[in-house]
């Protein structure tokens, strides 16, 4: 998909929200433990809006978008979940792309701009966690420069009990892309 725009979600957006959420619901339970179902009325969902907006403000998330140019409808949301305690501070991705626009550099964007926003914040590590058989979001990460880092506690799913993988990759030494697949020649 071409003009894809990566930013902050912000204060007028619940609408938005609710319309992903919602639209998304059945791919999210597929690899996320899912929410109880009383989630998904307006009521909880503005609930659910107002947490993501109040844990943004208190610097313990930073929630992202990513949006086609010129349109308002959410192609894919993600969450940094900030670990800035200690002296290595880290960031958890949590991340989700409209089921209907798969394949199309969403997820990509929404990772890259995930990344670059951990970097400038001086995380020393990015973290996800991932169902062991989400193999969309296995390559993603693959190809972002995660690798297994070990096995995480599995998720009860609709589907069943799955194990899950724990991905991570160091942090990024400066607030740009990352450079998958660069070589260097070193001298004999």
């Amino acid at each position: 998909m071409v003009g894809l725009t990566a930013r902050a979600v912000v204060a007028n957006e619940r609408s938005a929200f609710e319309q992903f959420e919602r639209s998304n619901r059945h791919t999210f339970e597929q690899f996320n433990e899912p929410h109880p179902p009383a989630y998904y009325n307006d009521r909880e969902l503005a609930r659910a809006f107002e947490r993501c907006l109040d844990q943004h403000h208190r610097c313990h998330e930073l929630t992202r978008v990513v949006v086609a140019k010129d349109t308002s409808h959410w192609l894919g949301m993600g969450r940094l979940r900030l670990h800035a305690t200690g002296p290595r501070p880290f960031a958890v991705f949590v991340y989700q792309t409209d089921h209907r626009a798969l394949r199309e550099g969403v997820g990509t964007a929404l990772l890259g701009d995930l990344m670059r926003q951990a970097a400038a914040l001086g995380m020393t590590r990015f973290d996800a966690q991932i169902t062991c058989d989400n193999l969309v979001s296995l390559h993603l990460l693959r190809r972002s420069g995660f690798s297994a880092a070990g096995w995480a506690a599995p998720a009860t799913l609709l589907r069943g009990r799955i194990d899950c993988l724990l991905l991570s990759r160091p942090g990024l030494a400066f607030a740009g892309t990352a450079l998958t697949g660069a070589h260097m020649q070193l001298a004999a």
